[in-house]
């Protein structure tokens, strides 16, 4: 199957990894989960992950969505804080990147 292009792990890695860090908004640490849950090769996933480097305003700009989309009372509600902090860790954000966002004043 190989032979005639019809499994590529590095055409699939890319695809995935793209799918995840753009309309899934993934940090870094998620998509190497998700890749290496999938089977793909650890010096793959570091082929990859530098291809789809985000940059830390990039970064900011993804936590920044999400935080307007799921959890706007984030700044105001310490409750609703603590739950974006898990939800944002589980997307595969660092603490730093986190509350980088959540304290800056917009």
């Amino acid at each position: 199957m190989e032979e005639l292009g019809l499994l590529n792990d590095e055409d699939y890695a890319r695809r995935l990894a793209n799918e995840l860090f753009t309309r899934k908004k993934f940090g870094a640490r998620r998509v190497k989960q998700e890749l290496r849950q999938k089977g793909i090769d650890d010096a793959l996933i570091a082929a990859v992950m530098d291809e789809f480097s985000t940059e830390r305003s990039e970064t900011e700009e993804n936590i920044r969505a999400i935080l307007e989309r799921k959890y706007p009372m984030a700044r105001e509600d310490e409750k609703v804080r603590r739950r974006a902090v898990a939800a944002l860790q589980r997307y595969g954000y660092g603490f730093d990147e986190i509350f980088s966002v959540l304290n800056s004043e917009e």
